[in-house]
């Protein structure tokens, strides 16, 4: 048996059926591989949502906790956090960073490993049943297309994810330290 390729998320990406240990679909199972691809899209979907909504709170929160260090600024008081002098605009950014790494670990390192397991799932489908329909391809397409490159950094799906939480939480440590005393 060949061995499987491993990605860096550490999933398999040599999935054809040969490396799967599964048997291609004669013409009678066809219709029940469709619709277990069908559902495995479904799942696809429900996680990639989750994705987004837990962004889109994250954001908003960010919103608030900038409004909220901006409030902090009217009034300019501080606090001494184990013997150092802060301003509370700073606390409040510092809190934020806390906040919106409990986020990117729910996302990056829970439902989005949930993702790359629904999609790996379905490419293989996809992959197994690609003689008898070829235009079954969503997935691997999906796949194939969503990576861009700027300079010499690749940015598949875990990058995007790491660039836009660590662009922000940057932002925040830089404005906390800015407002510092």
């Amino acid at each position: 048996m060949p061995t499987q390729k491993v990605s860096e998320t550490g999933f398999a990406t040599d999935i054809s059926p040969e490396t799967t240990n599964l048997k291609k679909p004669d013409e009678k199972h066809i219709g029940y591989a469709l619709e277990i691809w069908k559902k495995t899209i479904d799942v696809q979907q429900h996680f990639n949502t989750i994705e987004m909504q837990i962004r889109n709170f994250a954001v908003t929160i960010l919103a608030g906790i900038i409004a909220a260090a901006a409030l902090a600024l009217r009034e300019p008081k501080s606090a001494t956090v184990f013997g150092i002098t802060i301003t509370i605009a700073s606390l409040i950014l510092i809190a934020g960073v806390i906040v919106l790494l409990a986020f990117y670990f729910m996302d990056r390192w829970w439902y989005h490993r949930l993702l790359q397991g629904a999609v790996e799932h379905a490419q293989m489908i996809e992959n197994q049943l690609k003689e008898h329909i070829p235009a079954l391809y969503l997935s691997n397409t999906i796949r194939k297309s969503s990576p861009f490159t700027i300079l010499w950094i690749r940015f598949g799906s875990n990058r995007k994810i790491d660039a836009f939480y660590f662009a922000i939480i940057i932002f925040l440590l830089i404005a906390a330290y800015g407002l510092r005393e």
